[in-house]
């Protein structure tokens, strides 16, 4: 019902930013590319906020389709526009996915710091090691020389990155961002197109298709945890 807002409404969405932001996003949701990106194309953005909104759109939009430099342009554009939105923790996810752990460290930090005042309120610490993407961005500073040698691999060529992703993986079955980088290589080069296309971006951790989950049990037992779900569901 929401995509054919953009559809069929035409210029009463235009009208009404919020409506069109949320047409926008649901149709990226659900896998409508094409019509997210037609609409994104003139954004009906009348302010600051407006603006930063509809690159953060881009950059989701960018996200979904696995161009996570692509997508980091389009955040970094809307967190100078809105220093105070969310675009810091968009920021970091797709840092982590580029293999850029400083940067990914350095907008967490800036993330819960937006956001301290809401932790506080809670009880929560605000500490970037006590969230989950804090989580995942320790584990991955443990191992430097094998991070080192991921982002190598990503230098290469699709079908050599898969094999050498695939031996690392064998030779460390419990390193999770290993695991990670070969799930996006197959799907990269196609391996999981059948399995998993036309899947919305984004899911509940909680409710799994039988088919993610096949996929996730042919991972080792250190991808399948559930603080990488969220993660994994980007792939």
């Amino acid at each position: 019902m929401t995509c054919s807002l953009i559809e069929e409404a035409g210029e009463d969405v235009k009208r009404f930013f919020p409506l069109w932001a949320q047409a926008v996003h649901f149709a990226i949701e659900t896998g409508r590319y094409a019509i997210a990106e037609e609409a994104l194309r003139e954004p009906p953005a009348t302010n600051t906020i407006d603006h930063a909104q509809a690159h953060a759109l881009s950059g989701e939009l960018a996200e979904a389709k696995r161009k996570f430099a692509e997508a980091a342009v389009h955040y970094r554009k809307a967190l100078a526009l809105n220093p105070r939105g969310h675009a810091n923790f968009e920021i970091a996810r797709v840092s982590l996915m580029l293999l850029d752990i400083e940067a990914a460290q350095e907008h967490m930090k800036y993330s819960l710091e937006n956001s301290r005042t809401t932790y506080l309120l809670r009880g929560q610490p605000v500490r970037v090691s006590q969230t989950h993407l804090g989580q995942l961005l320790d584990e991955f500073t443990l191992d430097k020389p094998l991070l080192s040698r991921l982002k190598k691999i990503t230098l290469d060529e699709p079908n050599r990155q898969v094999a050498e992703l695939r031996a690392l993986v064998a030779a460390n079955p419990d390193h999770t961002l290993s695991s990670i980088r070969l799930l996006l290589a197959l799907r990269r080069r196609g391996d999981l197109r059948d399995r998993l296309s036309s899947r919305p971006r984004r899911t509940n951790v909680r409710q799994y298709s039988q088919t993610h989950r096949a996929v996730l049990g042919c991972l080792p037992r250190a991808t399948r945890r559930r603080r990488t779900h969220a993660l994994l569901d980007r792939l």
